[in-house]
């Protein structure tokens, strides 16, 4: 493990590149807060592909009349998930949520409304 000492500044805590590329962190992070502690970790999916793997897991399971919405980032029980609203296709009523893992894509659960 290796430990940096940065100020907080006006600006915040800059993290050095050189520090990203070690711990391999992909072009988007996820940053975590609690009290007393700011953790980050890689993105391993961006917003677009977690839609398009949600509409492919929709067609796929729940039926050609839903597709999926705009997908948001949330803390889930096992790490970070996307949230992705289920909408009917024409109407665009929600139809219920698709949560996909934050890191792979994998859907967990669909929680209709």
């Amino acid at each position: 493990m290796n430990v940096i000492y940065e100020r907080v500044t006006e600006r915040g805590i800059e993290i050095p590149l050189a520090l990203c590329r070690l711990a391999q962190l992909s072009d988007q992070a996820v940053i975590s807060v609690r009290e007393g502690q700011i953790e980050v970790k890689s993105l391993g999916i961006s917003q677009e592909r977690a839609e398009a793997l949600a509409n492919r897991h929709i067609v796929t399971h729940l039926g050609d009349s839903l597709v999926a919405g705009e997908a948001t980032l949330a803390e889930g029980i096992d790490g970070i998930v996307w949230q992705v609203p289920v909408l009917h296709s024409r109407t665009r009523e929600s139809k219920g949520t698709l949560i996909l893992e934050g890191t792979s894509g994998t859907a967990v659960r669909f929680t209709p409304v």
